[in-house]
């Protein structure tokens, strides 16, 4: 059996106590890879996930950092550390590592968490103008246009979340994100008959923010008939969400006010 069938085998076993529940044996069973031979890139990774699963984040970072000492160029180990470092808050840190590693910064799994730390720590010009340049050289992928459209859309840049929402379109995106920054650059720009457009009842009843922006819509183009019949039929269709159509126009009021 040579290395990487080895290495398929204990990750296999690790999966396979996972499914069980057994993770502390999973952890242990790493844990003595690790400190037999030092172990993959992939192995650590196997292993601080275990750690995190166990809610010891310290040992966690250790294992990836130890790793890092003698591979300070593996994707794997930082592309890990930096997804830790952003989901406990520490954006600072995890654009650190990320600087200093020697990986191109439009790569894609850099650029998207790169990114993100930019956003972390609020330099959301630099998180977008790093995004345009990933997609200007992978092109037009999901999950780069979701992150810039969130970023134009902190940003408070309406003319270009509407055109990266179209192009997320365009792919045949579900992701009701896009929808939501799509109606509100359109109400924006004065054109609410294109929200009444783009919501159809059988998108907006599944959800009150776009519902609520369905019916602004209509109130805007100066039919409050027709925003009043909506929310009935929309309250109707999800009672729990609102009370009363007074609730409802409380919401309505709210996202009206939405920068």
């Amino acid at each position: 059996m040579n290395v990487c069938d080895k290495r398929r085998a204990l990750l296999n076993e690790i999966a396979r106590r996972c499914r069980a529940g057994r993770f502390d044996s999973a952890r242990a069973l790493l844990d003595q890879e690790v400190r037999r031979d030092g172990a993959s890139a992939a192995i650590r990774v196997a292993l601080a996930e275990q750690h995190l699963v166990a809610g010891d984040l310290a040992s966690a970072f250790r294992v990836v950092a130890q790793g890092l000492v003698d591979q300070p160029a593996n994707a794997h180990l930082i592309a890990f550390l930096a997804s830790v470092q952003l989901a406990v808050g520490q954006p600072a840190e995890a654009q650190t590592l990320l600087e200093s590693s020697p990986h191109p910064k439009t790569e894609l799994w850099k650029g998207l968490l790169l990114a993100s730390a930019h956003m972390g720590i609020g330099d959301h010009p630099r998180a977008a103008a790093l995004l345009r340049a990933v997609v200007k050289e992978h092109g037009a992928i999901e999950p780069v246009l979701a992150l810039l459209l969130r970023t134009l859309e902190r940003m408070g840049d309406w003319q270009a979340s509407l055109d990266v929402a179209r192009q997320m379109l365009a792919l045949g995106t579900s992701d009701r994100e896009v929808l939501v920054v799509l109606s509100r650059a359109e109400m924006a720009a004065g054109r609410p008959g294109r929200v009444v457009t783009a919501l159809k009842e059988s998108a907006a009843i599944q959800d009150p923010t776009l519902a609520a922006l369905r019916c602004a819509a209509f109130e805007m183009l100066g039919d409050v008939e027709a925003s009043s019949r909506h929310w009935r039929w929309v309250c109707a269709g999800i009672p729990r969400c609102f009370a009363s159509e007074q609730s409802a126009r409380r919401f309505i009021d709210t996202v009206k006010q939405l920068p």
